[in-house]
């Protein structure tokens, strides 16, 4: 018998199950392994098709995840599998004793030394029915059988222990190998392929040349909404959730058409719901704006060129949409306003920019923005005061001093020519000689008095000093109001660009509004060709693409010229469109039905199956309501049939566009009316 190599501190029963735990857990991994190989075969195959179709255009467009969550549902489908595979030590030993030949010696030294680890499993049947079926293969039902206990005898521990010695020199390998078989063989080329086919570019296998055009000019009006939308999140006010609701929705649409799987109707269609909710959201914006009537601060802050440093960072900020960040420089410059922390020069060019913002707001015209304008014109009023009344009081009181003093010299002068003027030459006569010698007593009496007057006068200097320094101390106390005055103006307009951020957002939607009417033309037209550019082909030279010359035709213009003396005049050259002849191949509007001519023959090709079908013979279809009632719009002919219609939706587009432009080109249209035809068109657009 073998000698036991395994450690003496552990028994032999604990290290043959710590063994056979190692074993089992090997067998596990290798069920689980070949579960899941076997499992993902077919999802990888599925997946790698479905790539290769959707890149030869075969397929409609899907979401980018799909394939991936279709190896996803096989490989949790083996994960399935390989779990319900799991098992114990005792199957483990039993595998070891059947792969090595051992006589179940394994088996059984682990059935006498731990009797619960003996468990067999065996499938339940099913129960009769689909349902019952079912799900016995999503969950079947096991049914677990253990071995009686059976009594030692005196050869157990013998047999546990050789068992022991053999599970110790036992390598996991040799019963659960994990080979490159040739189901591991075939995933590996599959995912191989899958990985080509991921990387693979687009070739559009079964695509006409046309649908080629329409691909390429479906993706250029695509790049063209992602690069607005981007732009438009990127410049919004963060607070502006539905625009940026709107911003993603139209990036997504624009993604969907640079992909190139959308079909030109459903782009068509995506394109108009899109544009009706950005539509209304505008005038819902336009209707907030109107009520709230703010004044147009923004918009006079970026139009007019202002002078300070503060001014031109708001004009940058605004030009970047950062309302508020322009608000808190406005708001920072009313604090330096208030704490008179700017020069004299910095004032006055505040000064001249709110001149000059007062000036574009009242040009704007609404009682919000004249409102705002007085308010700054009076700000700008207060800035410039401080300037000129600083200096006023002490020049009122210099010159004050300078007439008083002045006063006084004279009156001195005076006091002492007048007795100069008592001494007269002998040669005078003697009234003179009296009329001065009083002049000379009211002299001596007068001296006195302009003493008295000297100090009089010079008390009122001192009075006028007192005043000039009481009305300089009033003059700041009034420079100090007007700061603030200036300083309230300016958190004002600070206010008033926080709360008319909003109008940024009309902004951004009228921009989403036009790319969308420009991919929308470019979608719906052949090729990208834009609304009213059609250029008008040769008629009867055969330069018509496919034989089909209704892209680029104008109405009247395929007929040949008969009678000019009709009613009804084709154009120049032409005569009536009742009598015109038709054009047999490629010149009209069907090769088939080329023996009708001119409007009648257009009519019933192009607008006899959009009739409604009223299962009756109609003469007129009823149209609008008109001054004089009901007007009369389409002339019919023929029975009417039953059924849905069957007229492909880009047919519509481009009968549509024709009738557009034949109206707008009409010459019976005066200049005046055409705009007005161009928004009628447009309102009827399908």
């Amino acid at each position: 018998m073998a000698t036991a190599d395994f450690s003496p501190s552990l028994p032999s029963g604990t290290a043959l199950e710590n063994r056979l735990s190692r074993l089992a857990r090997r067998r596990n991994a290798q069920k689980m392994s070949r579960a899941i190989v076997r499992a993902a075969i077919p999802g990888v195959a599925l997946a790698a098709l479905s790539v290769l179709l959707w890149k030869l255009h075969i397929i409609p467009d899907g979401p980018m995840w799909a394939p991936f969550a279709i190896i996803g549902v096989f490989v949790l489908w083996g994960i399935r599998n390989g779990w319900l595979q799991r098992a114990g030590t005792f199957a483990a030993a039993c595998d070891a004793d059947n792969a090595l030949n051992w006589d179940d010696r394994l088996s059984s030294a682990l059935a006498f030394v731990s009797p619960d680890q003996v468990k067999r499993q065996t499938q339940i049947a099913p129960q009769n029915g689909a349902l019952a079926r079912f799900k016995a293969a999503i969950l079947p039902r096991f049914a677990i059988s253990t071995a009686p206990a059976v009594p030692p005898t005196n050869l157990v521990p013998a047999l546990v222990d050789e068992a022991s010695a053999r599970a110790q020199n036992l390598d996991p390998r040799r019963v659960y190998p994990l080979p490159f078989d040739r189901r591991a063989q075939i995933l590996t080329v599959l995912s191989l392929l899958f990985v080509g086919f991921c990387l693979m570019p687009e070739f559009p296998l079964f695509q006409s040349i046309q649908e080629k055009r329409q691909v390429a000019a479906m993706q250029n009006a695509g790049e063209k909404l992602v690069a607005v939308a981007k732009d438009v999140r990127k410049t919004e006010n963060p607070k502006a959730a539905e625009v940026n609701r709107l911003s993603r929705r139209l990036e997504k649409l624009g993604n969907k058409m640079v992909r190139g799987r959308m079909t030109k109707r459903a782009a068509l269609t995506e394109i108009g719901e899109l544009r009706q909710q950005l539509q209304k959201a505008q005038q819902k914006n336009s209707k907030a704006q109107s009520s709230a009537a703010l004044p147009q601060i923004a918009e006079a802050l970026r139009e007019t060129p202002l002078q300070s440093q503060t001014g031109r960072k708001v004009q940058e900020q605004l030009a970047q949409n950062k309302w508020d960040e322009a608000a808190k420089e406005l708001e920072k410059l009313a604090d330096k306003v208030q704490n008179n922390q700017l020069s004299q020069s910095e004032k006055q060019k505040a000064a001249e920019d709110l001149k000059k913002t007062a000036q574009d707001l009242r040009s704007r015209g609404g009682e919000a923005n004249k409102q705002a304008a007085q308010q700054l014109e009076q700000a700008a009023k207060q800035l410039q005061q401080p300037q000129n009344g600083q200096k006023q009081p002490q020049d009122q009181a210099q010159q004050q001093g300078q007439n008083s003093q002045k006063q006084n010299q004279g009156e001195q002068k005076q006091g002492a020519n007048q007795p100069q003027q008592g001494q007269n030459p002998q040669g005078q006569n003697q009234e003179q000689q009296s009329g001065n010698q009083q002049q000379q007593q009211q002299g001596g009496q007068n001296s006195p008095q302009n003493g008295g007057n000297q100090r009089q006068q010079q008390k009122q200097g001192d009075q006028g000093s007192q005043q000039g320094a009481g009305g300089q101390s009033q003059q700041q106390q009034g420079g100090q109001e007007g700061d603030q005055a200036a300083a309230d103006a300016l958190r004002n307009m600070a206010n008033g660009l926080r709360q008319g951020s909003g109008g940024s957002n009309s902004q951004g939607l009228q921009d989403m509004i036009s790319k969308l009417r420009a991919a929308e033309n470019q979608t719906g037209s052949n090729g990208g060709q834009q609304f009213g550019n059609a250029k008008p082909t040769e008629v009867g030279s055969g330069n018509c693409p496919g034989g089909d010359c209704r892209g680029s035709m104008t109405p009247g213009k395929d007929l040949k010229a008969t009678d000019p003396r009709g009613s009804v005049g084709g154009g120049p050259g032409l005569g009536p469109r009742n009598n015109a002849q038709g054009v047999n191949s490629g010149g009209g509007v069907s090769k088939v039905k080329s023996t009708r001519t001119g409007d009648k023959r257009r009519y019933q090709d192009v607008w006899s199956d959009r009739l409604p079908k009223t299962r009756q013979k109609i003469d007129r279809v009823k149209g609008k309501w008109g001054g004089s009632g009901e007007m009369e719009q389409l002339p019919t002919k023929g029975e009417a049939k039953g059924g849905q219609a069957r007229t492909p939706y880009y047919d519509v587009y481009e009968s549509y566009k024709r009738d557009a432009e034949d109206a707008v080109s009409r010459e019976s249209v005066p200049p005046a009316y055409k705009q007005p035809v161009k928004d009628y068109f447009e309102s009827i657009k399908p």
